[in-house]
């Protein structure tokens, strides 16, 4: 029977998804050794013939395609990857353009509206002035 502290400890643990265990190479099996007589090892090295040479060239163009198309498929998702960043950049670009425009539209509009007001004045203030100068020409 668990006790109190250990039932909190793991109603924690029961609430979150268990993690499965990454998956592992099975271990290799190792060929015993077994202790020759010097006669025998001597007779082994003696009798074993050199590493054979493959004379096939033609796996060797297979495996140099293999990696060629291993290297341009790597190449190709790279691309494709720094593609996909340019276009999230791009993105972000168009939407701060449309931003700084609609901020660009609107600080027009207001240098307008300030125009418009100041001519307004000017013209009252010429108009003042106008009918002052004819009130003391009489």
């Amino acid at each position: 029977m668990q006790t109190r502290s250990q039932t909190r400890a793991n109603a924690g643990r029961q609430a979150r998804p268990r993690r499965l265990p990454k998956p592992r190479a099975a271990p290799r099996k190792k060929e015993k050794k077994t202790k020759k007589k010097p006669e025998e090892e001597e007779e082994e090295t003696r009798e074993s013939p050199p590493p054979a040479v493959p004379d096939d060239d033609d796996e060797d163009i297979e495996m140099e395609g293999v990696v060629e198309t291993v290297e341009t498929r790597l190449e190709l998702e790279n691309l494709q990857y720094e593609m996909y960043k340019m276009g999230k950049i791009l993105d972000i670009v168009e939407k701060k353009n449309r931003k700084l425009g609609k901020k660009v539209e609107a600080l027009e509009e207001e240098v307008k509206a300030l125009r418009d007001k100041e001519e307004r004045r000017s013209r009252r203030e010429r108009r003042r002035l106008e009918e002052e100068a004819e009130e003391d020409e009489e």
